[in-house]
């Protein structure tokens, strides 16, 4: 790496990046490219240059990618800006960063703010590369999701419905089945179903979002490659969608099975990985497992601060969500809220989620909380069973 910098005082702009960045697969390049980045900027040859701009988005970029989106943002429109500067408004580098900018804004819910942007880029592209273009694709889905959160829902079906009949049309041509992923496409394809997902859920219909996934997921298993990024991203998905249809242990054991492997991919998956530890805590609460619904939101928190900022919106109710928790620490299952500090409480040893103040109130309560005491117990049981022990017990 040293022998890289030290020639960027005398390389010409367009060799440096090439020259001082490795090459290692899927090494994660942020600390490289900053190094890279920080020496480039005070040299002649590189201020106000597409060389710089160059640069700046490879560092955004590389955020992006890892998930840490809140560091993206201002270089993505730094090197917006400097590329508009340099190369122009209509030039395909300016036009990529405005669609990347645009991608990023989504991310941090500013969906007003980046639809005009991508509506420029989706024009931009479609005249250039054509309607089956993987750009033309890509800008599709972020003009949908940004549309679906402005409110508008028939822009947001049109869009979606644009870009399946594309990917149907590329995947029959492939001569797959024209419900599979076409070759090279599986991040589009899972990020449109992900769109119709969305779509299905504002508009109130679970069973067919629920039928969209299991579909999806069944046409993966059943090509002779796989794609497990595709995978995780339409399981986390339908784990969300079995939650949201109050089936709480289909959506735990699902996104029990996907945290191990998103740990195991961090780099990749910052952003997922938090996403689902929240909406694992979410079902624990409703279960009534406050210990370890506690565990996976402090998780959350700290993986949403990481990715999307301590003010964002996801990581902001991660940290209301855990600190609510606290609260059924202190109440008694019989008696409710207790205020005395000197009372140590007492958690049920059945199924660790009914609490106590005293021996009384739990022999007071039992006959009621019996029925509760044994489904949580079986439940757990179940759920931990299925899933290999992929998450702690709550004892």
């Amino acid at each position: 790496m040293e022998s890289g910098l030290s020639k960027l005082s005398f390389l010409p702009p367009e060799d440096v990046f090439f020259e001082a960045i490795p090459t290692t697969p899927n090494a994660d390049l942020a600390p490289e490219l900053r190094r890279v980045l920080t020496a480039a900027r005070p040299l002649p040859h590189y201020r106000g240059t597409a060389a710089l701009a160059y640069l700046i988005y490879a560092v955004a970029s590389e955020l992006y990618k890892r998930g840490v989106f809140v560091e993206a943002l201002p270089l993505y429109r730094e090197a917006l800006a400097e590329y508009t500067a340099t190369l122009g408004t209509e030039h395909e580098a300016t036009m990529v960063t405005l669609q990347s900018l645009g991608a990023c804004l989504i991310r941090h819910g500013k969906h007003a703010e980046a639809l005009p942007l991508l509506e420029r880029a989706l024009a931009h592209f479609t005249r250039l590369k054509g309607d089956e273009s993987r750009e033309v694709l890509i800008v599709l889905q972020d003009t949908a999701f940004a549309r679906l959160e402005l409110g508008n829902l028939a822009g947001a079906e049109t869009r979606l419905r644009q870009e399946r009949a594309t990917l149907s049309r590329l995947a029959v041509r492939a001569g797959l089945p024209p419900h599979a992923p076409p070759p090279g496409m599986g991040d589009v394809w899972s990020c449109t179903i992900q769109g119709s997902i969305k779509l299905f859920k504002k508009q109130g219909r679970l069973e067919d979002a629920e039928s969209l996934l299991r579909e999806s997921l069944a046409t993966l298993a059943g090509l002779p490659t796989s794609d497990e990024a595709c995978e995780t991203i339409l399981s986390m998905e339908l784990g969300i969608v079995l939650h949201c249809r109050g089936d709480l242990l289909g959506a735990e054991k699902l996104f029990r099975g996907l945290l191990p492997k998103l740990k195991k991919e961090s780099s990749s998956y910052g952003a997922t990985y938090g996403y689902v530890a929240h909406n694992l805590g979410l079902v624990l609460k409703q279960r009534g497992l406050v210990t370890e619904s506690r565990k996976y939101l402090d998780i959350a928190k700290v993986a949403q601060s990481e990715s999307h900022g301590a003010q964002h919106e996801r990581t902001q109710t991660s940290r209301q969500l855990r600190n609510n928790l606290d609260a059924p620490l202190r109440t008694c299952a019989h008696c409710g809220p207790i205020t005395d500090a000197t009372i140590v409480m007492k958690v049920c040893q059945g199924c660790k989620a009914a609490r106590y103040c005293s021996p009384a109130c739990s022999v007071q309560h039992w006959r009621a909380h019996k029925p509760q005491c044994k489904r949580i117990k079986a439940e757990t049981l179940a759920v931990n069973a299925s899933s290999d022990g992929a998450g702690p017990s709550n004892a």
